[in-house]
């Protein structure tokens, strides 16, 4: 009997880590299509392309972070 609990635990356990593997992959995109909404066009479509602010600097190294990673050791 209790091998049939443990199998319902670690089946409902690894249906939340899948729920929230979903959750989690969703709000990553949303963020790095935020990001890429308010700084892609802006940086690259306006008049005088030659240089940008420091907010997005710093949200293009967020958005390529998000992107890419960091495996940098």
């Amino acid at each position: 009997m209790s091998d049939i609990k443990s199998t319902k635990t670690e089946l409902s356990e690894a249906v939340y880590a899948l729920i929230g593997a979903i959750i989690v992959t969703f709000i990553v995109a949303w963020g790095v299509m935020v990001l890429w909404n308010a700084l892609i066009p802006v940086i690259f479509v306006s008049a005088g392309i030659g240089s940008i602010t420091y907010w997005q600097a710093l949200g293009t190294c967020f958005l390529v972070r998000l992107l890419i990673g960091s495996n940098i050791k």
